[in-house]
């Protein structure tokens, strides 16, 4: 499975205005214009009270107006910065998550390996083996079951959230732009940028971490396929260390997903 449907909604969310964002960032630069008419009415007021400063007025003003062009241009900004890193986001929607196909593929080459080297009766001359086969398989298919259904949910869960995170990034530009004129808030606007750039990045992170847990995945099968000797592990004992890499790929997952988020928002905040 990948997660190209994340895309399709977000070009839903574009097209439709499902949110009624177009309306709101138009709300949030008729704010952010107003923000800036009363900092050019301060920028009079305070000229008007001392006129010496007429020098630094007119800079002031040149300010303000490019503030207010970047307000009024925010959208291809914003539509610029996407399309640099719109790579990034196909990349990271198409990178495929099929940990637990390819863990039952492997299961099958390595039984297919293991009739190959001692045969189909030879097999059945071992019940133990065979009792642990069917043991350990049902364990390995409840824990498969569980492990998918909650893998899924949660990397869709966080590239959902960051897909929600850049619509909202977008709809507040312009009034980042416009507080960022306020002394109070004037590296507003540099946090901003950070921000979304980080944002960006993240899925590079995700999708380091999609394909780093497929190569665990198979490094720690490759523990239980044969013992020191180099022989063929029983059937048994290589489903048994497929629940162990089930276990230690899933939780190692759910730890790097929020540990990596919280590393980037906390590097770009």
């Amino acid at each position: 499975m990948n997660f190209t449907f994340i895309e399709h909604l977000r070009l839903y969310l574009e097209n439709s205005d499902v949110f009624g964002w177009k309306f709101i960032m138009g709300g949030c630069k008729a704010l952010a214009l107003a923000l800036l008419l009363f900092k050019i009415l301060e920028v009079f007021v305070s000229s008007t009270l001392h006129t010496d400063e007429q020098a630094p007025r007119v800079a002031s003003l040149f300010n303000i107006f490019g503030y207010a062009f970047f307000i009024m241009s925010s959208d291809w900004i914003v539509g610029a910065i996407e399309s640099m890193f719109s790579m990034i986001d196909s990349n990271m929607y198409g990178t495929p998550s099929n940990l637990y196909d390819e863990l039952a593929m492997a299961i099958k080459q390595h039984n297919d390996d293991l009739l190959d080297d001692i045969g189909f009766l030879d097999m059945l001359s071992m019940p133990i083996d065979i009792l642990l086969t069917l043991f350990y398989g049902a364990l390995l298919s409840f824990l498969i079951t569980l492990c998918k259904i909650a893998d899924l949910a949660m990397t869709a869960g966080y590239l959902i959230a960051r897909l929600f995170l850049l619509q909202l990034m977008k709809l507040l530009f312009p009034l980042v732009i416009a507080l960022s004129t306020l002394d109070i808030t004037k590296d507003l606007l540099g946090k901003w940028i950070k921000r979304y750039i980080g944002l960006f990045l993240l899925g590079l992170a995700y999708i380091a971490i999609i394909n780093f847990c497929s190569a665990l995945q198979d490094t720690l099968l490759l523990q239980f396929k044969t013992d020191e000797s180099g022989e063929l592990m029983g059937m048994g004992h290589f489903i048994y260390g497929a629940c162990i890499t089930v276990v230690v790929v899933f939780t190692f997952k759910v730890k790097m997903f929020g540990t990596v988020t919280s590393y980037i928002n906390s590097l770009f905040s």
